[in-house]
């Protein structure tokens, strides 16, 4: 399945012509974050702000992501898959259970190298910012914290029946819409399908739980609530909660 995805997608968007590849390797913009390297391998993110696709009026600003031998590795693919290989699939799939991501605006491999360019998320802002301004003005943003939970844990729910695991869940890599909160996952490169439904909860949840630690309790709980769809504390969300406690005090 993951293949035949990469196959609808991996082709260069129309008018990019034959030397596409060639001409995303060698772009360049200001870098979004720390290059990572492993194994052997590198990636780096970059901010272009004025993209233009062959035949384009104007640019767009895009996330323009680079990799040399970079590679998730897991029993499907024991050899390595390019990391942007799989986060190409993953928009797909992701975007197929009703999540928003980013779109894609351009996606080539070349051997051991790939690029991904991504429409830069507009009208966005990152988790990380709301969590600071909670932490600042709690009484005054009482209202708007109870929304984006609800709006946030029903995206992780719906993600989760999708048998879909962000695998990376950190507050980075949320973004929401300002128009209406509704979120927007970043950074799929290591995300995967994963038929264990409580094996793809605990990963993500444990994760995001571990990252918020400006939170409070009872927001927590009405996270949990609401990803379980409950109105009520029930046996389901009290397992929950002990799972995620016992884990906070593993750390």
């Amino acid at each position: 399945m993951i293949f035949r995805q990469l196959i609808s997608v991996a082709r260069p968007a129309g008018g990019q012509g034959p030397d596409a590849f060639a001409r995303h390797w060698e772009m360049s913009g200001a870098l979004l974050d720390e290059p990572n390297q492993r194994r052997g391998g590198w990636s780096r993110a970059e901010r272009v702000d004025d993209y233009r696709p062959e035949g384009a009026d104007r640019g767009l600003r895009v996330c323009l992501k680079k990799a040399y031998n970079h590679k998730r590795y897991s029993l499907a693919h024991p050899l390595g898959l390019l990391t942007y290989a799989n986060e190409v699939a993953m928009i797909e799939a992701f975007r197929g259970a009703g999540i928003q991501v980013p779109e894609v605006a351009f996606f080539a491999a070349r051997g051991r190298r790939c690029v991904l360019a991504t429409v830069f998320l507009e009208g966005f802002t990152p988790l990380t910012a709301f969590l600071a301004r909670w932490q600042e003005r709690p009484q005054q943003t009482r209202l708007q914290r109870r929304a984006t939970i609800g709006r946030l844990a029903a995206t992780v729910r719906r993600m989760h029946r999708a048998r879909l695991m962000h695998n990376n869940l950190y507050p980075k890599h949320i973004f929401l819409r300002d128009s209406d909160l509704e979120p927007c996952l970043i950074d799929l490169e290591l995300s995967r399908r994963c038929w264990l439904s409580r094996s793809c909860r605990a990963r993500d949840l444990e994760v995001l739980n571990r990252h918020t630690p400006g939170v409070s309790r009872t927001d927590k709980l009405r996270f949990l609530l609401e990803y379980a769809g409950e109105q009520r504390v029930c046996p389901a969300v009290r397992g929950l909660w002990g799972v995620l406690s016992r884990q906070m005090r593993m750390r």
